[in-house]
């Protein structure tokens, strides 16, 4: 038997509206929020980052004659990782500079041109997504000259930084 098809209800009249102009999509990015310190929280893309995971602070290997913000190396996946106090680096009260010093610390692992460096940070918040059009220029002032060379920008409603990995890279490579 045959199914008959049910009658369009509606019928186009017009071809208006079928080739109106689509607005672009959004460029969004996915990012990893973390804590700089208990209050303060930072954006990295999360295209840019190769890891995150746990360390003894008795696995960390000082060395000599670095900058205080560089806590020392650790070996991570068979290369040694320079781990960096994300905070002191940017010129926050790090927890670390404070004296807390944990039996276990997280970092994040920045991959940028097959350069590799380690981000202690306080913790790890959320995966976020944002339209990057929301990322602004911060107003002169919100930020201090240390942090400016390392931001891509802020996100206005949170106050939140946003950073580049290829510039903190860089910095301590220097």
């Amino acid at each position: 038997m045959k199914q008959e098809r049910a009658p369009n209800l509606e019928i186009i009249n017009s071809f208006e509206g079928l080739f109106a102009e689509v607005a672009p999509p959004t460029a969004r990015e996915k990012f990893l929020s973390f804590y700089l310190t208990k209050e303060d929280t930072a954006l990295l893309p999360l295209k840019e980052i190769a890891g995150v995971t746990k360390i003894s602070m008795g696995e960390i290997l000082p060395v000599p004659d670095l900058p205080s913000s560089i806590l020392g190396i650790c070996n991570w996946r068979g290369e040694m990782l320079p781990l960096l106090d994300l905070a002191a680096e940017l010129g926050f009260n790090s927890p670390i500079n404070q004296g807390k010093i944990w039996e276990t610390t997280l970092f994040i692992v920045l991959e940028v041109d097959k350069r590799i460096l380690g981000l202690v940070v306080a913790d790890i918040n959320d995966l976020e997504l944002h339209d990057l059009s929301a990322i602004q220029s911060p107003p002169a002032g919100l930020f201090s000259g240390q942090i400016l060379p390392l931001l891509q920008g802020y996100l206005p409603e949170s106050r939140t930084m946003v950073l580049k990995a290829a510039k903190i890279i860089e910095r301590v490579s220097k």
